[in-house]
């Protein structure tokens, strides 16, 4: 099973603060330059577990909203997400900086000296989303993964992309980014989130869930599991209801303590 939680979908849709997106059309931040067509939807993570790398605060500080002139840094990206929410920076439709491959459009090959010099694809600024997720300290990175899972698909389904054009900033520049996501080996988990919002949304249309534990002591009725450390089972209980009808089930999944990872700097 995942880390932490069971994945317990909700039929609900991303709820996205417009508050702070950028108001220029000038400068390094807000490019002013139009994507011919959005590609892919680029993954980051902000590595760094200060207290403060909240969603709000990154949304507001100088490399998004406040900083605006033409002499700042060659950085911006579309969204931030955290457990205090989701913000959006930029309009979709605007190329940000944030993918490390300059001006290289989608379809493109290029060989990246930098980083894990490795062939990239390009496309990641002038074709892609760019999402920044929060690692801040205190926060509950699983809730911040469903989250992120939940915005990815819903921008996947608006744009007519499949789940195969959600990448990493490593593919477009070699940069070992998100970094949490790729040395926790939770990408693939990542990408099964992607695919359960995926199909709950285009399969799932009316559908409403009910969870409930039935291990309160253990798993609450989000799906987060309550005690770390050791192997045993929880149990719920789901009630679907469509059109009128409702159906419940009883399932029990295990916990299993799986070896941690030493993040070191991250």
């Amino acid at each position: 099973m995942n880390e932490g939680y069971l994945p317990f979908y909700k039929a609900e849709n991303a709820n996205i603060n417009k508050e702070y997106m950028c108001e220029y059309t000038y400068g390094y931040v807000c490019t002013g330059i139009k994507q011919k067509s959005t590609e892919y939807v680029t993954v980051h993570d902000t590595a760094g577990a200060l207290p403060t790398h909240t969603a709000l605060s990154f949304a507001q500080n100088q490399l998004q909203k406040n900083n605006n002139k033409a002499n700042t840094e060659y950085i911006s990206w579309h969204f931030t997400v955290g457990t205090d929410g989701i913000y959006q920076s930029l309009p979709l439709d605007e190329v940000a900086y944030h993918a490390g491959d300059g001006s290289r459009e989608y379809g493109t090959i290029w060989y990246s000296s930098t980083y894990d010099k490795a062939d990239c694809i390009g496309g990641g600024n002038r074709n892609s989303i760019g999402i920044e997720s929060c690692i801040n300290h205190d926060a509950d990175y699983n809730e911040t993964m469903r989250m992120l899972a939940k915005l990815v698909a819903e921008l996947l389904l608006d744009n007519n992309l499949s789940v195969d054009r959600v990448k990493q900033h490593y593919n477009f520049s070699g940069k070992d980014c998100p970094g949490v996501i790729r040395h926790c080996n939770r990408w693939e988990e990542f990408l099964n989130l992607v695919k359960i919002e995926y199909f709950a949304k285009t399969e799932l249309q009316g559908v409403e869930f009910e969870w409930t534990s039935l291990t309160p002591t253990l798993l609450d009725n989000e799906g987060r599991v309550l005690v770390k450390g050791g192997t045993f089972d929880v149990s719920y209980k789901v009630v679907v209801k469509f059109d009128g009808t409702n159906k419940e089930y009883q399932k029990t999944a295990k916990v299993v303590e799986e070896e941690k990872i030493d993040l070191g700097d991250w």
